[in-house]
């Protein structure tokens, strides 16, 4: 057997090499499939060098068995399109042994399950035990997050937290404030039509970057018109279940089948089993279910004709608007900011993030957070390098006084409301922006949920790659 010349392959990554003194090439191919069961497959062929004559050639080849897959792996070898002996027995770690004569066109397919665990910092300082990393096969799994890396578990066995995303009921949420509505009137009525002047266009327009969308930001649900990255696409996408009930299961509804009258609750797509509600000052929020009396009202809406009054192939638009009337109060409707908010006007005595005459200290509730006190005080710093804080530690960013300034509010409206308030409470469901990274996951804890993303697959996201792990 030492005659038989050897080669060892440890890594499967796609490639394609030759070996002249064997008058032999090797292909190999290798492919994921982030659908369950999450497996790596490795195909590897051979093939006759160009000017070569390959003949039957004695090989002895040794394939690593990683050890983040399972007893379950199996190593399929065809020699002329029959089955070969393989090595069903190589444990995780190991290597797969295999001797044969191998032929141009000969394959060996190679099926390793990716299996999920906790992997703990490797850190012995005591504070940092509880910290760990969820692996699935050899990739990381991140968790998508503006703030916390707590998580609370009931076991150690992470297969056992991990579920499937759910993809159903999806939607994005858009309101245009009365300035767009007063440029599509530019247009002119039927008696003084402007004939150059669209308002199909100006619709369309304002879908581009006038317009408002619903977008949480840390646990404010805020009025947000720019929309460029992943994360804020995601953030600005939530699933309209029916009204949630404490204890039930939440029930997706397919897009667009909100009828008027109905009751629905808006579920964040990155915090699974947290919902838009309103606080005690009226301003929208996002919430897990604390148990207390009313949460349920306080975190659905019925859906309302639109308060602007457009209806369906109005000057163009093409969808009727809605207003989204608070369950828990007859005649209150969740509506944008007013447009000096929008515009970037504080809040009471709260600045904007890029206002630097004042200290953070003259902030009032939401400059509470020890962070925010400290020498690497976010609203002392310009908005790009709040981005990079974000992007660093995902603590500052969504902290800041913008967050509040622009946070949906609550009013109640009546016949006498006026036209500002009226369209800033109108809102269009739109398909939704956000979608979910290929292979995400939904770790599950008692306290909260993470959706769980591979981690080479996260650009512009705000994550964390190690959880506080506690027992629940």
């Amino acid at each position: 057997m030492h005659d038989v010349p050897s080669l060892y392959m440890a890594m499967f990554d796609s490639a394609k090499f030759i070996i002249p003194e064997l008058s032999m090439g090797v292909d190999m191919d290798s492919s994921i499939s982030w659908t369950l069961p999450f497996l790596w497959s490795v195909n590897i062929s051979f093939f006759e060098l160009p000017g070569h004559n390959m003949t039957s050639t004695p090989l002895r080849l040794a394939l690593r068995i990683p050890s983040w897959t399972t007893s379950n792996a199996t190593v399929d070898v065809r020699v002329q399109e029959a089955p070969a002996p393989s090595c069903d027995a190589s444990q995780p770690g190991s290597f797969c042994i295999l001797l044969s004569n191998f032929s141009s066109g000969d394959t060996i397919k190679m099926t390793l399950p990716m299996v999920a665990k906790f992997e703990t910092l490797k850190d012995s300082r005591q504070h940092l035990q509880n910290y760990k990393s969820v692996i699935m096969g050899p990739f990381v799994l991140a968790g998508l997050t503006h703030d916390t890396s707590r998580v609370a578990l009931p076991s150690d066995d992470v297969t056992d937290q991990l579920s499937a995303v759910d993809t159903a009921g999806l939607a994005s949420i858009l309101a245009l404030p009365q300035k767009v509505y007063d440029k599509r009137n530019m247009c002119g009525d039927e008696n003084h039509k402007d004939p150059y002047c669209r308002a199909e266009d100006i619709f369309t327009e304002a879908l581009d970057g006038n317009g408002y969308y619903m977008k949480l930001n840390r646990r404010h649900v805020t009025a947000a018109s720019d929309i460029s990255t992943t994360a804020d696409a995601m953030d600005a996408t939530f699933r309209v279940v029916r009204a949630y009930t404490r204890g039930v299961a939440s029930e997706a509804l397919p897009f667009g089948t909100y009828p008027l009258g109905s009751t629905i609750s808006l579920e964040s797509m990155t915090m699974p089993g947290h919902f838009v509600g309103i606080d005690k000052t009226g301003v929208a929020v996002l919430e897990k279910d604390d148990g207390s009396a009313g949460f349920e009202a306080r975190h659905s809406f019925i859906i309302r004709e639109g308060n602007d009054g457009r209806s369906l192939g109005d000057n163009g638009i093409t969808q009727a608007t809605v207003s989204l009337e608070l369950a828990s109060s007859k005649g209150t409707f969740l509506l944008l900011p007013d447009q000096s908010q929008l515009d970037g006007k504080p809040r009471g005595d709260c600045m904007d993030s890029e206002n630097t005459d004042f200290p953070c200290s003259t902030f009032r509730d939401i400059m509470a957070s020890p962070l925010l006190q400290s020498s690497q005080n976010p609203c002392q710093v310009n908005a790009g390098e709040l981005q990079v804080k974000c992007r660093k530690t995902c603590n500052a960013v969504s902290k800041t006084c913008a967050a509040f300034n622009k946070a949906l509010i609550t009013q109640p409206l009546d016949g006498g409301a006026s036209t500002d308030a009226k369209t800033r409470s109108s809102f269009w469901f739109q398909p939704p922006l956000g979608r979910y990274h290929e292979g995400a996951r939904v770790l599950k804890g008692t306290d909260r949920s993470y959706v769980l993303a591979p981690f080479y697959k996260i650009v512009e996201d705000c994550y964390t790659v190690y959880f506080d792990v506690q027992h629940s």
